[in-house]
């Protein structure tokens, strides 16, 4: 995907957020991207790696995203967001405190206990992505 970078925002931040996407662990995937800056004649600037993404659970509405703030380079006017092949069946981690949790059944109460635990998601070649400009 190609962006034209608005003008009052050169050199300027964004977070860039990829969701969950898939039902189970056979079909679950997130879009793993990276950036490369394009100068006003669509020359390469460079590309920009992404820092260490931060996780965000589901929510009532929206599924589990990670995101993550980057510095776009000055003289930047055009971004294109893509995925390496070296990416595609890698995972984005993150670790995840999973709360205690109580369950009924009849007159027995078990206890599930929480407690930290790395969640892995597989990189896809699609997925959904979203920016906000900062």
């Amino acid at each position: 995907m190609a962006f034209a970078i608005p003008k009052e925002r050169e050199g300027s931040r964004l977070e860039l957020r990829t969701w969950h996407k898939g039902n189970s662990i056979r079909d679950e995937q997130i879009f793993c991207p990276v950036i490369t800056a394009l100068d006003a004649r669509k020359h390469p600037i460079g590309r920009i790696d992404l820092p260490g993404m931060e996780f965000t659970r589901a929510g009532l509405i929206d599924n589990a995203r990670f995101s993550t703030v980057v510095d776009l380079p000055s003289g930047a006017e055009y971004i294109v967001v893509h995925t390496p092949a070296e990416s595609i069946g890698r995972s984005l981690s993150a670790s995840v405190n999973r709360q205690s949790s109580v369950i009924v059944i009849g007159t027995n109460v078990y206890v599930q206990p929480g407690g930290a635990k790395t969640l892995s998601i597989r990189c896809g070649q699609q997925g959904r992505l979203s920016f906000l400009w900062l």
